[in-house]
């Protein structure tokens, strides 16, 4: 009978002690604001192990690091007010890759399944990006630092087959593995060379770059731990949201904006601030643009009401 109660204990025990086992999973935490590129380590716990990998968070206003407007584009965060950018290739530097990397909150457990899930988002950086596939996490039990990054052994824990091109929305990557180390470090980023990636649009002229954004990074024994986020809940921050809707997305030809608040004008800028499209009416509930002439690709839209306004990200396919 007391082997019993012992075994139930045990049972209960592993049930309540699950739980992401990675903190500060969406890089809320601070050590301090960032306040330029290649600053990871501002993120607590958060360390930089190759190259510079950046850190973004709304509380820097400069433009070049923050969220949503950054240097690298416009992405909202998946979770909070921050994420993590990586180099994951460069068409012109073979095998060139940028990683971060953390301690656990406690070693695996040997022979133990573990479910992990991480979010990725390619960029909008103007000077050209390339997508690919091959993004994951790897799982290690020694560190690594700049100067000595992880090797490309061609293999992670758990990654992407299919290549990541979708700069709007966020995606999902997730998968079960069972832990033949007591690992205690995970890494993020592309651990295969160049000659085991698949490519998308990617030009081979200089400062083409594979960079993307890494959010909500989760590991735990149940994958209940690392729920799937509501990709249309996620709010931009810092303006208004409620009741405005901006269809259909992607646009082909007409683009709608609904508002509760009345409209007063719409601006469309290009991912790197021109702006190229602007409208003004007389307090409308729903607007209705043309977007035949804007050429194919990502932009920013200002929906301008009479007390606030709202910016988001569209994408424009003839």
């Amino acid at each position: 009978m007391k082997k019993i109660w012992k075994y139930f204990l045990l049972l209960l025990s592993t049930s309540v002690t699950a739980q992401n086992l990675v903190p500060n999973p969406s890089f809320e935490d601070t050590v301090a604001c960032p306040t330029m590129g290649g600053q990871i380590n501002l993120a607590t716990g958060w360390e930089n192990w190759g190259i510079t990998p950046d850190y973004f968070n709304s509380c820097n206003t400069s433009g070049f690091i923050g969220t949503p407007v950054n240097g690298w584009g416009y992405q909202v965060p998946a979770d909070g007010n921050a994420y993590a950018g990586l180099a994951c290739n460069l068409s012109t530097v073979p095998n060139v890759r940028e990683f971060t990397g953390r301690q656990l909150s406690q070693p695996l457990i040997i022979g133990q399944n573990y479910f992990v899930s991480l979010y990725v988002a390619l960029s909008d950086i103007p000077s050209g990006n390339c997508a690919i596939n091959k993004l994951g996490m790897k799982f290690s039990t020694v560190t690594f630092n700049s100067g000595s990054p992880p090797p490309l052994t061609n293999s992670a824990h758990v990654y992407t087959t299919a290549i990541v091109s979708d700069s709007v929305h966020w995606t999902r990557i997730s998968g079960w593995f069972n832990a033949d180390s007591a690992y205690d470090y995970i890494m993020l980023g592309n651990f295969f060379d160049n000659g085991n990636i698949d490519t998308l649009n990617c030009p081979t002229t200089s400062g083409t770059v594979s960079y993307y954004f890494f959010d909500m990074i989760c590991v735990s024994t149940d994958s209940l731990d690392c729920p799937p986020v509501n990709l249309e809940s996620i709010k931009e921050n810092n303006f208004l949201t409620g009741g405005l809707k901006i269809y259909p997305q992607p646009s082909r030809e007409t683009l709608h904006i609904s508002s509760p608040a009345e409209i007063k004008a719409v601006e469309i800028y290009s991912i790197i601030g021109k702006l190229i499209y602007t409208k003004s009416f007389n307090s409308l509930n729903h607007a209705v643009i043309s977007v035949e002439n804007i050429p194919n690709g990502i932009y920013l839209i200002k929906v301008n009401m009479r007390e606030n306004h709202f910016i988001s990200k569209i994408q424009i396919i003839h």
